[in-house]
């Protein structure tokens, strides 16, 4: 049997036994996404503008987020997450305050992904 249709097989069955998957220490977690640590759950309003951050308790901090092919496997190199990421990521002025060089980088890579996801044919328009 192919290792592709064992791994599906698997997949499925944990799927549609919630027994099973409540004695996995990881989540399930859908096709195009990963699992992130998250510390902090931050609420913007429609403007981007902060309306709440609140820390997150460990038991609840493991987080389904929507990933790249890129992002899914990255260990080294440069590849955002299609939304949500790690604080490298995201914040424009990191490299103020980091020692790598890199943190620009990080940020340009990361707002360039998503203007291209927002112009994208296929994402909702404003409403």
């Amino acid at each position: 049997m192919a290792w592709m249709t064992q791994l599906c097989r698997t997949y499925e069955k944990l799927e549609n036994s919630p027994d099973l998957l409540r004695r996995c220490k990881m989540p399930l977690v859908p096709l195009s996404h990963t699992v992130q640590t998250a510390h902090i759950e931050i609420t913007l309003d429609e403007n981007g503008n902060i309306l709440t951050a609140e820390g997150i308790p460990q038991e609840l901090a493991l987080t389904v987020v929507p990933c790249t092919e890129d992002s899914a496997s990255r260990s080294s190199g440069i590849a955002p997450h299609a939304l949500y990421d790690n604080l490298q990521y995201v914040a424009g002025d990191a490299w103020k305050y980091g020692k790598e060089d890199k943190l620009k980088e990080y940020y340009n890579q990361y707002i360039t992904n998503l203007e291209q996801w927002c112009s994208d044919e296929s994402c909702a328009e404003e409403v």
